[in-house]
């Protein structure tokens, strides 16, 4: 995080830290969650009540300056913004376009756009509609820089959907809001005008545009056809009755676009009253109106207008998906089989509204969708990206170093990223939908897939409300279910391995204070992790990276673990604590670091945890040797069946004091009962720091005074990576009976 806000945190430390789930409209189970602490800067909006959310949120603009503005505004979009999305406050939200950000504003809009369907027509007064466009009219002429023809095209939804409401509302106010009507006509027609003033172009957003310039001049005139008329003469009885049947079949069959565009528009915010009527009614009537049309014009693709009308017709498919689940999925088809023909003529972008159909998890839906848009796997990939970047704020997915997992069964299949999050660095994995629609049969979940579910489980679990220094955190996730799972995890620029390496390369060895204060930071996670039911089972090196805090005056370096795919979590205390656990991923326990008992009996406990943390001590002193490095010429098969069946033990190198040598001796005994526990450890490592601190009589031999150990060929070969699983003279020697001594003689 940015040194400005982020404070100082002791290693070892644990501390608050929940979980705030996000987005409207979405069940506890499927929201997003985002990490409290990473929207720091919103803190003091957080800390408000509902009742001075507007309130807060003006003071914390106000009070926060420069690159921290920014950020704040990135987090008030999933807070602020929702927060009034969900109390139905458009007013309160338009008033939110003065910010000058355009980022920012887009959310806004976003967040408008969907209440414009969601509120009732009794919701909307004239005024509400007036203030609305007003407000979008300022903002259009404030902005001068950026991307316009991107500021405009943002604008064109929440323009459509307000000035559809204000011909629903001309219909039975024309007499009493004669005033209100002059000054909606006023702003759609300067509305009009800025977007005209763009120069013309044939690309798809310039095409939106067109088309949305289009229709708002023919409805800001409020000169309606008479059967549209006579369909809202009533709001409250619109579609009621049976001729209003009548009267939408002949809009549909004759209308103008814009009747048809503002009759469809009236059809949803009239969804609530009865949901399966107004589906069927909503339906039928684009059937009817794309039949029509298909017979009127041959070159439908080249019609700005019947493009907006489309998009209208997809966003309703969606937000009747979204806030309507009573709604059989055979009703759905049927609205997607309209809009199907549609997409392929006009070769639309992907409405942002469908990915919410996309992910939807429904492959009756789902699939005309993909067929229909010619979408390929890269092509859903890329929408995914963008379906979690919009509700989290400020992150942003990079392009390349993307991973592909092994497709699951389903065809779904993970994807891992990189990215940045704020000013931290992430890794992503998102569980992207398959487009095929068949079953893969007999398809073995690789070993990679697991570990990345596993470490998802792990964290979500540690994670309950509160969060440890050193261990990496998760920022955010959708959950399992959800419509799109995904995670984001921090990742870190430099491993612990790396760090070591480079002092070796350098030749700029670290002093004992150093090794000393990584053993604590790495003894400290260890211990939490069994304080929570958890064992590591892959302590290594290569589980733990380098990370820098700040604090106003200083920085702080700290080992952190960075790596739980191997971990495993019981809610039995007992089977975790002790006992035989399955290895549930396989052969992949890093050979030459783990306990005997590991590789000989499938065993994983607090034991086997402390008997890789002896080899960690050996390995930050010797800078980086693998256990049993002494062993040049042995391959990894060999040593380990020693371990096992003669008890070989690591060799004591010169550059490892002898009071570190003789803790690492007794994590490594191979009686596990007999090995001691790691909060005696940890005292005993505290001991030894305090005496280097205080103690300035006290003459410690530098370790650095010898040479440490050569890296062996078949370590540097494997680019500093542990060699994995049983090793294969281990399995050999289970098929003979007896003691391992004999059995590894007769081998």
């Amino acid at each position: 995080m940015d040194r400005t806000y982020h404070y100082y945190v002791e290693p070892g430390a644990v501390g608050e830290d929940p979980f705030i789930s996000l987005e409207v409209e979405e069940t506890q189970e499927t929201k997003t969650h985002i990490l409290r602490s990473i929207l720091s800067p919103a803190k003091e909006y957080l800390d408000s009540s509902d009742g001075t959310a507007n309130e807060a949120f003006r003071k914390c603009y106000i009070n926060n300056v420069g690159e921290n503005k920014t950020i704040f505004l990135r987090c008030a979009v999933p807070l602020h913004v929702q927060r009034l999305q969900e109390s139905k406050d458009i007013q309160s939200l338009s008033a939110l376009l003065d910010i000058n950000d355009t980022t920012f504003n887009s959310g806004v809009l976003r967040a408008i756009q969907t209440l414009l369907f969601e509120l009732s027509l009794n919701d909307t007064p004239v005024a509400f509609i007036d203030n609305c466009l007003n407000d979008v009219l300022k903002y259009l002429k404030r902005s001068e820089f950026g991307d316009l023809l991107q500021i405009y095209v943002d604008t064109i939804d929440t323009v459509l959907r307000c000035s559809a409401t204000a011909v629903i509302q001309y219909c039975e106010y024309k007499e009493i809001e004669k005033e209100s009507f002059t000054k909606i006509k006023k702003s759609c027609s300067s509305i009009s005008k800025i977007w005209g003033s763009l120069r013309s172009g044939n690309t798809q957003a310039h095409q939106k545009l067109k088309g949305a310039m289009s229709l708002v001049k023919t409805m800001e005139k409020f000169k309606l056809g008479a059967p549209l008329k006579e369909l809202f003469q009533r709001s409250a009885d619109s579609f009621a009755l049976s001729s209003h049947d009548t009267l939408l079949a002949e809009i549909a069959r004759k209308g103008c676009i814009a009747d048809q565009f503002v009759a469809a528009f009236g059809i949803l915010r009239k969804m609530k009253q009865d949901p399966s009527n107004m589906c069927e009614k909503y339906s039928n009537f684009f059937q009817s109106v794309f039949d029509n049309r298909a017979g009127q014009r041959s070159l439908l693709g080249k019609d700005a207008e019947l493009q907006q009308l489309t998009f209208l017709a997809v966003y309703g498919t969606a937000f009747i998906y979204k806030n309507f689940p009573q709604i059989p999925s055979t009703d759905l088809s049927s609205l997607i089989n309209v809009c199907v023909p549609q997409l392929r003529n006009h070769r639309l972008d992907v409405p942002e509204e469908m990915t919410d159909l996309i992910f939807s998890l429904n492959k009756d839906l789902v699939q005309p969708l993909i067929d229909s848009l010619g979408l390929s796997e890269a092509g859903v990939q890329e929408l995914a990206e963008v379906y979690i970047e919009k509700p989290l704020p400020d992150l942003k997915i990079y392009i390349d170093d993307k991973k592909r997992l092994p497709k699951l069964s389903n065809h779904y299949q993970w994807t891992l990223s990189r990215g940045r999050f704020f000013s931290n660095s992430v890794r992503v994995a998102i569980l992207v939908p398959g487009i095929s629609n068949t079953q893969v049969k007999d398809t073995k979940v690789s070993d990679e897939n697991k570990r990345i579910e596993n470490e998802f489980e792990i964290l979500l679990k540690m994670q309950d409300g509160k969060t440890h220094a050193n261990i990496l955190k998760m920022f955010a996730f959708n959950p399992l279910g959800s419509r799109l799972h995904f995670h984001v995890i921090e990742n870190f620029g430099m491993l612990l391995m790396d760090k070591v390496f480079q002092s070796r390369r350098t030749q700029d060895f670290f002093p004992e204070k150093w090794i000393i204060s990584r053993l604590l930071e790495i003894i400290s996670v260890v211990i939490y992790l069994h304080e929570n039911n958890t064992i590591h089972r892959d302590l290594t090196l290569n589980a733990f990276a380098m990370k820098t805090l700040s604090n106003m005056s200083a920085e702080y370096e700290h080992a952190v673990l960075c790596n739980l795919q191997m971990a495993y979590y019981s809610d039995n205390e007992a089977s975790a604590m002790a006992g035989h656990v399955a290895d549930v991923h396989g052969e992949n326990i890093a050979t030459r670091w783990s306990a005997p008992e590991s590789l000989w009996e499938g065993k994983f406990d607090v034991f086997t945890d402390t008997w890789m943390f002896g080899h960690l001590i050996h390995a930050l002193f010797t800078h980086g040797c693998e256990p049993y490095t002494e062993l040049y010429s042995e391959t990894t098969d060999e040593i380990m069946t020693k371990v096992i069946s003669c008890k070989l033990k690591p060799y004591k190198w010169p550059c490892i004091p002898l009071s570190y040598h003789q803790l690492a001796a007794s994590c490594l005994d191979f009686d596990s009962q007999k090995r001691p526990s790691l909060q005696f450890i940890q005292r005993e490592l505290q001991r030894i720091q305090k005496e280097l601190k205080h103690d300035k009589n006290v003459q410690r031999k530098s370790y650095c005074t010898y040479t440490v150990p050569v890296i062996s060929t078949s370590q540097m070969e494997r680019a500093h990576q542990p060699e994995r699983g049983i090793p294969d003279m281990v399995k050999k020697m289970k098929d003979y009976k007896g003691d391992k001594r004999d059995s590894y003689f007769k081998m």
